[in-house]
């Protein structure tokens, strides 16, 4: 990066206030935008990508700050607002907005219809500004003073570092890409740049974005299905463009490969266990049952049970649940997992007085035994306990 030297400090402007270019062989002086009105689009978006590969070469996103703050003191933002430019310059597109007032500055007009407009600005800064803070409700309360707290956005935030560490760096390799014409191009080890930065996976979403766009824009000017695509990339052969494309896929299997080692690397969440308490904290059973002179066993009983017994009061029906393993069964809700739904069933009871003693008193075998003398047709296991359930009996081997 290009910088001058002035009484043993470093500086990036010169005192008549322009950038200085100590690399003005290679990236030409700082352009001026007096002739902006006489280029017709094609050229005038080639000149605003140059310029924005120019900033980008000599400047960092917080040297444009002060411009983004005189813009937003001037159109309608607070003191407190304007303050946080250089946060906001982080964002690609605040810093988009910073290298066209820099621009401005340098003859180009704000109300020029290749860019955004002063109303899209003011709206893209609001955006930026609502990510980086959120604001607290004050407390409903008189005698206390306001108190606003302001809390960073994650998702914001996060946003921002990838700009910084990997948009960037992008940005600028698509401006030497520019200036390079069609000699050989510097590419950058993104793989590499992904594994430094530690992008989060959410946030990886922002890398391919960034190279699908260039990606399908340079393809639709090699295929010359778009004839503004096709005049904008006119200073490359097919040969550049196709050597361009290439990288670019290529990058997106770095992003593929970045993908799959982050995956292989990530820990497995491990489910916490619950407690008897918790798991059984929604069951809906009948505690008791008059009619029949029948108590249910305490629920918590049923999560770890081998066997489960319950009785529907309500439809005289007998489920039998037998574990799939020996972990037992388990509640979800008011739904029972975890049964073996070949060997559990349920089947009606005609004298529920006479069965029922023989279920609570006998082993498994022997009620199985007794089950099988009834003429009673069994069927598939109905997992739901609700408040006509009443929980015979649970054992555990």
């Amino acid at each position: 990066m290009g910088l001058s030297v002035a009484r043993g400090r470093i500086t990036k402007f010169q005192k008549n206030g322009q950038v200085s270019a100590m690399d003005h062989k290679f990236t030409g002086e700082e352009p001026t935008w007096e002739d902006a009105n006489e280029l017709n689009d094609a050229e005038f978006d080639i000149k605003l990508i140059r310029a924005f590969g120019f900033y980008n070469y000599y400047l960092e996103s917080g040297d444009l700050a002060p411009l983004v703050k005189d813009f937003m003191k001037s159109h309608g933002f607070t003191t407190h607002e304007a303050a946080q430019a250089k946060s906001l310059c982080r964002f690609a597109e605040i810093f988009v907005i910073a290298r066209i007032l820099r621009c401005a500055t340098r003859g180009l007009k704000l109300s020029h219809n290749r860019i955004p407009t002063p109303s899209k600005m003011k709206l893209d800064i609001r955006r930026a500004l609502g990510q980086i803070n959120y604001v607290a409700p004050a407390e409903d309360d008189a005698a206390s003073p306001i108190v606003r707290k302001h809390k960073p956005n994650p998702q914001a935030l996060m946003e921002a570092a990838v700009n910084e560490k990997i948009i960037g760096p992008l940005d600028k390799m698509m401006d030497l890409w520019i200036a390079s014409g069609e000699e050989k191009i510097p590419r950058i080890k993104l793989l590499d740049s992904l594994k430094n930065a530690q992008v989060p996976g959410p946030a990886i979403r922002h890398v391919v974005a960034w190279i699908r766009k260039h990606h399908d824009e340079m393809m639709i000017a090699f295929k010359e299905d778009d004839t503004q695509l096709e005049e904008g990339y006119s200073y490359l052969s097919q040969k550049g463009l196709k050597q361009r494309l290439l990288v670019l896929q290529h990058m997106l299997k770095e992003v593929d490969q970045y993908k799959a080692e982050k995956k292989a690397t990530k820990k497995k969440r491990v489910p916490k266990t619950k407690t008897l308490d918790q798991q059984v904290k929604h069951l809906k059973f009948q505690p008791t049952s008059k009619e029949y002179k029948l108590t249910s066993v305490p629920p918590t009983r049923v999560p770890g049970a081998v066997h489960l017994y319950t009785f529907n009061t309500k439809y005289r029906t007998l489920t039998v649940f037998h574990a799939k393993d020996h972990d037992g069964i388990t509640i979800k809700g008011t739904t029972i997992k975890d049964f073996d739904e070949a060997t559990s069933y349920s089947i009606g009871l005609r004298k529920p007085g006479e069965i029922l003693p023989k279920v609570i008193a006998k082993k498994p075998a022997q009620i199985e035994k007794i089950v099988g003398l009834l003429s009673g047709k069994k069927r598939s296991a109905s997992a739901r306990i609700n408040e006509n359930t009443i929980i015979l009996r649970s054992l555990d081997k």
